[in-house]
């Protein structure tokens, strides 16, 4: 455990020091006049490593690599990214992201209103022929989405790609009544498109609907089918209404839906969590909370991320407003307090392997001090009781149950979220109790705190 510790407290005081390979500057992300026409992109890059395809194992609550090796994903809402962005300005966004530890985005295939020109790209090029055919596909618009969905690729990163968004409550910001008024048949045939364009993409998560959950789901099941019909082994997931979950809306009974998510607000994350821990064993991530500025501070942002990984999701996703759709100045909001803590965070779960925790749904853990909503403490624990995490998200004192520890002592360490900073609390190793008194550092660079208790072999 000692060379661990060197490790994360080396790690951190890169984060510390900063990225120094992170973009910077200014400007709008509006393309110039005479920007030019991208160029075909026929041969999908090797993506990095041996990560994908990812998939998922019948009771492993957590999607797997191409190698075999648990995948905790970390992502950035950029939703308008293919729509808005030039080629230059996706390599600075994707550079950034990867640099901060980023290893997915979630991104619209097409948009229908946060760009430019919707729903025309950077380039002015069209997502089809003619306008709200689906069956009509612009094959220059689908080469510089796939010059996007391969860059990530190349940098390890996961696109959660939604084919076709249907917008909030089903109103112009996305393409649910175009759709509607398609019908299945040709929406089916989009659906066989797009996963014909992008079968050679291992880097791909479908993801259908979008912040609705419509009366019918005729038109995005058929898209999903059509997906399927190309590629069988690809995996879906379906974005609905703010407080809702995949499972919760469509039936897992649906053959292409086998990857579930939390889409919440920021005062709801643990029951949310525990309602799909206990629905089903298939992986959920959080995937989507309330972004940074719009609600909530950085400290918000951790910690709707921490309760939904303490709490058994498998990932999360963060946002930021200008970011998700590329507004001007959208580059001057790439580096805040709440994307400088995407680092530590995966740093921590690699040194606790995250993977075999379990959430205490049963509250066993915590004696007092637990909160409610918003800032309920989230925890988890060894199923062999060895290690112990409890995310505190405000400095208040918590008091612990340690008596399923398989030792008589027990190591206690803070791990500060913001620096990654894992230092011993006062009088460690303590004898195992049932009544633990947790008091957070006074520290002032981090008013939330995670308590990592060990066993002592």
């Amino acid at each position: 455990m000692a060379a661990k510790d060197w490790i994360l407290m080396l790690f951190a005081s890169l984060v510390i020091a900063g990225c120094s390979s992170c973009s910077g500057g200014s400007g709008s992300s509006a393309p110039t006049a005479t920007a030019p026409t991208p160029p075909a992109n026929p041969t999908p890059p090797a993506p990095a490593g041996t990560t994908f395809p990812l998939h998922i194992d019948a009771g492993h609550r957590y999607l797997i690599t191409a190698s075999g090796e648990p995948y905790f994903l970390q992502g950035d809402a950029a939703w308008s990214l293919i729509a808005r962005l030039t080629r230059e300005q996706i390599t600075q966004y994707l550079d950034d992201r990867q640099a901060r530890g980023f290893n997915a985005i979630i991104v619209e295939l097409i948009e229908h209103k946060f760009s430019d020109n919707p729903p025309n790209n950077a380039y002015g090029d069209p997502p089809f022929l003619t306008p709200n055919d689906f069956t009509t596909p612009n094959e220059k618009y689908f080469q510089h989405a796939a010059y996007a969905i391969g860059e990530a690729a190349r940098r390890g990163m996961v696109v959660l790609l939604a084919p076709a968004y249907l917008g909030i409550d089903g109103g112009d910001e996305g393409w649910y009544a175009a759709m509607t008024d398609q019908g299945t048949t040709r929406l089916k045939q989009y659906g066989r498109y797009v996963g014909t364009r992008f079968k050679d993409y291992t880097n791909i998560v479908w993801v259908h609907g979008g912040d609705f959950n419509p009366p019918e789901g005729r038109s995005f099941r058929a898209v999903a089918e059509g997906i399927v019909e190309i590629e069988p082994a690809a995996l879906h997931t379906f974005h609905g209404a703010r407080n809702s979950s995949a499972f919760g809306v469509i039936s897992p009974q649906d053959p292409w839906l086998r990857l579930n998510n939390i889409y919440t607000s920021d005062d709801n994350i643990v029951s949310s969590a525990f309602t799909e821990y206990s629905r089903a064993t298939a992986p959920f991530f959080l995937i989507e909370a309330v972004y940074d500025q719009r609600g909530v501070d950085a400290n918000g942002v951790r910690r709707e991320a921490y309760q939904a990984i303490l709490s058994g999701a498998s990932g999360h996703v963060i946002g930021h407003d200008l970011v998700w759709q590329f507004a001007p100045g959208w580059q001057n909001a790439l580096d805040t307090s709440a994307t400088r803590s995407i680092a530590p965070m995966q740093a921590l779960m690699s040194l606790l392997h995250w993977p075999a925790l379990e959430p205490d749904t049963q509250a066993a853990l915590i004696v007092s001090g637990g909160g409610t909503a918003a800032d309920k403490v989230a925890a988890s624990i060894a199923p062999d009781g060895t290690v112990a995490v409890l995310y505190v998200p405000n400095r208040r004192n918590v008091t612990a149950n340690f008596a399923r520890m398989p030792s008589a002592q027990v190591r206690l360490r803070w791990f500060n979220p913001v620096t990654g900073a894992l230092t011993e609390m006062p009088g460690s190793p303590v004898a195992r109790s049932a009544a633990q008194l947790l008091s957070p550092p006074t520290d002032a660079s981090a008013p939330d705190w995670v308590a990592v208790a060990e066993a002592v072999q």
